[in-house]
């Protein structure tokens, strides 16, 4: 079973402009509303890939009703722990002429007491070789050596952990030697402080973690693991929105696993998953044909490595 954490949830909002023109007035066509957060974000790509799995995440009692609503509409399975305050909201500006712009707010707040109480739940039902997605960036006032601490918790009565989270830092991984990381090509840079993927891939392997991707945007990702790493690389496609397409990969990535991938098929899946995604508006998860399409366009090549975990 896969369970999904977002301590850090937000409504995506999503407006669709003819164009953009910085220092304007600018007019959306339309405007579209949807639940988000990066595990929640993982839950509904895991559902679109039939992928049985539940979401925790924190909820702001000033915005919930809506909130919830919207999970009901997708067919989420979830669990929550409401806190005072309101759900963030994100913006995101869609047009032709060009790239995505995302607006992100860091305002939501929750205390160690309900991340203890959301995380005492998903202790109470997760087993030994289930898989825990903990995904997005720590919200306000809480404390990330508790999380940590936590994490460890499930770690060592043998969860597996998948961690996307920007908010830690080199030997916060260290300590967590998760089964699955993830960072993107800006986040892989503060990590290491260089511009080389495959170096940065094979440099968390060598912390202990068995499955250490780098996404890289619309060039693909690469993915060390035991004595291979792998860079996969993809067609040049015209996306509709790129939110969401990392959490997508996530999803891609663990449901492979699920189904008994070899590491090169993983790979492959994953990142099918996330450029499929981007074909769909806002945060919408990818369908399954149009994965399966784009997974044999992509083009993998494996170098042998030296590193064993």
């Amino acid at each position: 079973m896969i369970y999904t954490v977002t301590l850090n949830p937000a409504f995506d909002l999503h407006y669709y402009l003819g164009s953009f023109s910085p220092f304007e007035d600018n007019f959306a066509n339309y405007i579209e509303t949807e639940a988000g957060g990066k595990g929640i974000n993982v839950s509904r790509v895991l559902n679109n890939l039939g992928i049985e799995n539940k979401a925790y995440f924190l909820s702001g009692k000033e915005n919930e009703t809506q909130f919830l609503n919207l999970l009901d509409g997708y067919g989420i399975n979830y669990d929550y722990i409401s806190v005072n305050g309101k759900i963030r909201e994100n913006v995101s500006l869609h047009s032709l002429n060009a790239d995505d712009t995302r607006i992100c707010v860091n305002g939501f707040r929750a205390t160690d007491e309900a991340v203890d109480a959301l995380l005492k739940k998903l202790k109470s039902v997760i087993v030994q070789d289930d898989v825990l997605i903990f995904s997005g960036r720590l919200p306000v006032n809480v404390s990330k050596l508790k999380i940590i601490n936590n994490l460890l918790d499930f770690r060592n009565a043998g969860v597996k952990l998948y961690i996307d989270c920007a908010s830690f830092e080199l030997a916060d991984f260290e300590a967590l030697k998760p089964y699955f990381v993830k960072p993107n090509q800006n986040e892989a840079n503060a990590l290491f402080r260089t511009d080389d993927a495959l170096s940065s891939a094979e440099k968390l392997f060598e912390l202990g973690i068995e499955n250490s991707c780098i996404t890289l945007g619309g060039q693909g990702a690469v993915y060390a693991c035991s004595h291979n790493i792998f860079t996969a690389s993809v067609k040049k496609i015209k996306a509709v929105s790129t939110v969401g397409a990392g959490d997508a990969f996530t999803a891609g990535f663990a449901a492979a696993v699920e189904k008994g991938y070899p590491p090169e098929k993983r790979i492959r899946f994953a990142v099918a998953c996330g450029s499929a995604s981007a074909l769909e508006k806002g945060t919408n998860p990818p369908l399954l044909t149009e994965v399966l399409k784009l997974s044999s366009d992509i083009n993998i090549i494996k170098k042998t490595s030296d590193s064993e975990c």
